[in-house]
């Protein structure tokens, strides 16, 4: 004779009612692993960095400090994206390719055992000084210590590069391990509190969608499954776009960014439309005004009014501008008006989805092509850079989805 096993007040069996709980719980400890790995490996540890600049009386200041989870500077891109979005209009003319005077500042902590020496490597003039003194012929002993680093490089190129080594020897040649470092503001830095602000909120999500999976089944946990992976998609679409979207397009790869921005700040502002030319010669006696400027490592000729491209998306990056704080058409940062595709870009991840679910044959039993397709888009490196870059395509491929769905519909 078969026995039912313990039930819950409400009837049903203990497991049945514990299950929500147990893949709750499930849920939390997986995302609490996952977020403390990542803290672990980018955030725990950095450096800060102060730029420098010298206006035209000869004053050198700092423009910028901002805090680096990567130790070191492969290229030019990251150094060079710091200066270009922290521009100062007011002390300085706009800038060109602007030379790199930077100082590393951070708390340096040497494990017990021998005494080690600390270098550096890379382009440019670099000094390295603990504790406020160059390092002595004996090396530095275990325990706290304070990092300073300049670095100075007159012409940033393709050879740019920077890193900070260790060693027993003064000829030290070892990368600097990252668990010797903190941020001279402390480990707790801005973005590392962001991480696990949005983290907590993920944690929280994660555990109450493991606990709701436990509570349904058949058509409605199916259902659910499907709502989840969507969203699971286009966060990994929006986070591999925001990664990095101040440095990479690199800012000289593509003129047309800047053209967009100011178009659509100088719409905005004054109703003008404005932007730079390649064919200043074919204008001929056409009523423009015509300016030269020489900005971001080239030399453009900026018309008014400017119909060469459709505005809308202009439009809208320069409204991003202008919140970023851009009072002047040239002063709009490309930092902020990405913000604008990085978003259209995942819009149109979710598009892809809704629309290979409706060409997808095996719609009335389940089928995870959708999501693949969304995935793949979502995490394709040369589609998620592609995605964050200022280009009418940007806006062009939602519009083009969404009436390809709408007509599937």
């Amino acid at each position: 004779m078969q026995r039912d096993g313990p039930s819950s007040p409400h009837g049903e069996p203990a497991t049945d009612a514990l299950r929500p709980w147990l893949l709750g719980i499930l849920g939390m400890l997986l995302s609490l692993g996952a977020a403390l790995a990542i803290d672990a490996s980018f955030f725990s540890h950095a450096m800060s960095v102060a730029w420098y600049a010298t206006d035209a009386e000869g004053v050198r200041f700092e423009m910028a400090r901002t805090v680096e989870h990567r130790l070191a500077f492969p290229n030019q891109h990251r150094p060079v994206a710091r200066y270009i979005e922290n521009w100062n209009f007011d002390r300085l003319e706009p800038p060109m390719t602007p030379p790199i005077d930077a100082v590393v500042l951070a708390h340096l902590e040497v494990p017990s055992g021998s005494n080690v020496f600390i270098g550096s490597t890379g382009s440019g003039v670099r000094e390295v000084r603990v504790d406020g003194q160059p390092i002595g012929a004996d090396g530095i002993a275990p325990g706290p210590h304070w990092l300073e680093v300049s670095w100075r490089d007159t012409r940033p190129s393709a050879s740019t590069s920077f890193a900070i080594t260790q060693g027993f020897n003064p000829s030290a040649g070892d990368e600097l391990p990252r668990s010797w470092i903190t941020s001279a503001g402390g480990p707790w830095t801005t973005s590392r509190r962001v991480f696990w602000g949005v983290a907590s909120f993920f944690l929280l999500a994660v555990t109450l969608t493991f606990a709701r999976f436990g509570m349904l089944s058949g058509l409605s946990l199916r259902r659910f499954i499907e709502k989840v992976a969507t969203a699971v998609v286009l966060v990994l679409a929006l986070s591999f776009r925001l990664f990095d979207s101040d440095v990479m397009p690199q800012y000289l790869e593509n003129g047309d960014e800047l053209f967009a921005l100011w178009n659509g700040w100088s719409i905005l502002h004054d109703g003008t439309p404005r932007g730079w030319t390649l064919w200043p010669g074919s204008y001929g006696d056409q009523p423009i005004t015509m300016t030269l400027i020489s900005m971001h490592g080239n030399e453009w000729h900026v018309i008014e009014p400017y119909f060469e491209h459709p505005p809308l998306l202009h439009v809208l990056v320069g409204g991003a501008a202008m919140i970023g704080g851009a009072t002047h058409w040239s002063h709009a940062r490309i930092a902020d008006g990405r913000m604008v595709p990085v978003l259209l870009s995942t819009l149109t991840c979710w598009l892809v989805m809704l629309i290979a679910r409706r060409t997808d044959r095996s719609w009335l039993r389940p089928s995870p092509a959708p999501w693949l397709a969304g995935l793949l888009y979502a995490v394709l490196p040369t589609i998620a850079i592609q995605g964050r870059a200022i280009k009418e395509e940007a806006i062009l491929t939602p519009l083009i989805a969404g009436c390809v769905l709408a007509f599937l519909r």
